[in-house]
């Protein structure tokens, strides 16, 4: 059976995603040190992402938090794969959650109104 990390309705835009990106101590990782931080989800692992988007990722605590914007979830009803990156100043990626992915399940709304 599936459980999801984030369940939300087509067309809705809250609650947020959001996370605290922790170290392999389990700590939460200093983001003020990374100078690009990016959400990412697909439908499935290896596929082309359905959003790519920048995130703000101030935190010296690790959180993180994706607002959905406009047409984020007006994909189609079902599973999803997400996952956070980051950047430092010398280009070296962190991806988080590293040894495994974050899940979406998006429900079919009722209606669009």
């Amino acid at each position: 059976m599936w459980s999801a990390d984030v369940v939300i309705k087509q067309g809705d835009r809250y609650p947020p995603v959001q996370s605290q990106l922790l170290d392999a101590n389990g700590d939460g990782i200093d983001l003020t040190q990374f100078a690009v931080a990016r959400f990412v989800m697909a439908e499935s692992v290896g596929v082309s992402p359905s959003i790519n988007s920048t995130v703000s990722a101030a935190s010296t605590a690790g959180n993180v938090s994706y607002a959905w914007s406009t047409g984020d979830t007006s994909l189609d009803s079902g599973h999803y794969f997400w996952e956070f990156k980051v950047w430092d100043a010398q280009s070296k990626r962190l991806t988080v959650p590293n040894g495994s992915y974050g899940t979406c399940e998006i429900v079919t709304a009722l209606s669009t109104a």
